[in-house]
């Protein structure tokens, strides 16, 4: 492979990329947090209201040995007793 040259001029703009991503990212994991917040407010009320309609949701739980089942609504789990 041959040696690659960097100028200081380049370091640089690679480092404000690099810099800039990382923003990007630490933002995005914000976002994701609140709205997972959001979601776990929202599971009551969907429990509590909608007519659910499982369907075989073709997931295994590690936890309980069992498959799962999912409302094709609301997207509720149900896990097996």
């Amino acid at each position: 492979m041959p040696d690659l040259k960097f100028e200081d001029k380049d370091v640089e703009q690679l480092m404000k990329l690099k810099t800039a991503a990382e923003e990007r990212i630490a933002c995005l994991h914000k976002i994701i947090i609140h709205e997972e917040e959001t979601i776990k407010k929202l599971r009551p009320i969907l429990r509590k209201f909608c007519s659910h309609k499982w369907i075989h949701d073709n997931t295994f739980s590690m936890e309980n040995h069992a498959e799962e089942e999912r409302c094709e609504k609301c997207l509720l789990l149900k896990h097996p007793k």
